[in-house]
């Protein structure tokens, strides 16, 4: 993969310490060349770690600012690219609502896995998140087909959370 610019720093995708797809590197790397963020900032790790806090501090006015400066608000799915894991599976271990809509509206994948196999849903049942559950839910995460990686049902990894488990006995 070729080296590319951002603010006056040569960046390699090595420097992102990512494993992207050949087609994804690309579209990000032309986001950030034409943004107005790549004029002002200092490195692309700053806009990772500007992106990761304002998904789990729930700060919906920072996520949508920086992710217009670079071009990506309409194109959320490339966050998936740039960041450790999904950015709505970030949203909802940190039980972000209003996030986890943003993103849902804008075309996540509602069933998405990490690399450890965990889907949105999974990390807010864990989290005991009820409110997310029921926003994943509505929005068409899968109960049934998933497990956890301890080859769970979601609804056993749901077992003494009795707000989760009310929520999703709704949506059985």
């Amino acid at each position: 993969m070729s080296e590319w610019f951002a603010s006056g720093k040569k960046l390699s995708d090595k420097f992102l310490n990512l494993s992207l797809e050949e087609g994804a590197l690309g579209d990000f790397q032309k986001s950030l060349e034409n943004s107005e963020y790549c004029a002002h900032s200092e490195s692309v790790s700053n806009l990772r770690e500007r992106i990761e806090w304002a998904i789990k501090n729930g700060d919906l006015s920072e996520l949508e600012h920086v992710l217009r400066q670079c071009g990506m608000l309409e194109n959320v799915c490339l966050l998936d690219q740039i960041l450790a894991r999904p950015a709505i599976v970030i949203a909802a271990d940190y039980g972000q609502n209003d996030v986890i809509k943003f993103f849902l509206e804008r075309g996540s994948d509602v069933n998405v896995l990490d690399k450890f196999g965990i889907s949105p849903l999974l990390a807010a049942i864990w989290e005991n998140h009820s409110k997310a559950v029921e926003i994943l839910l509505t929005f068409g995460a899968s109960l049934n087909k998933n497990q956890s990686p301890s080859g769970k049902s979601y609804f056993d990894e749901a077992s003494g959370k009795d707000a989760v488990l009310d929520v999703i006995e709704r949506f059985l």
